[in-house]
């Protein structure tokens, strides 16, 4: 008996690959466009929420101030990973390599909101 050619397993192993590649692609373009604009930006009540959540998860690496410590000044537009709130967001929630924690498993998608928005009241004035 005669085995079938592993070409046809090959193309199929192709196809299934491309294929999950692009459902993830798809999945990071969809959470890239959920978390493309800050509900809470400039909320006074979203700003005080923020400064308690910065006080309780960021201040021991930020600074009581944000101006830096462990982590770098967040009061400045020198920003590693990108300024943008979006670029915010997936930092809070995701982390970073070198010590940024990633807080989605702790803190809700609204609280890393009001947190950015807080951190963007502290933005040093030119």
């Amino acid at each position: 008996m005669k085995r079938k050619s592993q070409g046809i397993g090959i193309a199929h192993k192709a196809t299934v690959l491309a294929a999950i590649s692009a459902l993830a692609l798809f999945t990071a373009v969809a959470f890239a466009s959920d978390i493309k604009k800050n509900p809470f930006a400039g909320n006074t009540d979203a700003i005080k929420a923020g400064e308690k959540i910065f006080d309780e998860r960021c201040m021991d690496c930020h600074g009581g101030d944000a101006s830096g410590g462990a982590g770098p000044d967040l009061t400045d537009e020198t920003w590693i990973y990108g300024g943008t709130d979006p670029d915010l967001f997936t930092t809070v929630s995701t982390g970073r390599k070198g010590g940024m924690p990633g807080w989605a498993g702790q803190l809700k998608d609204d609280e890393i909101w009001k947190a950015i928005t807080y951190i963007r009241s502290l933005a040093k004035q030119k």
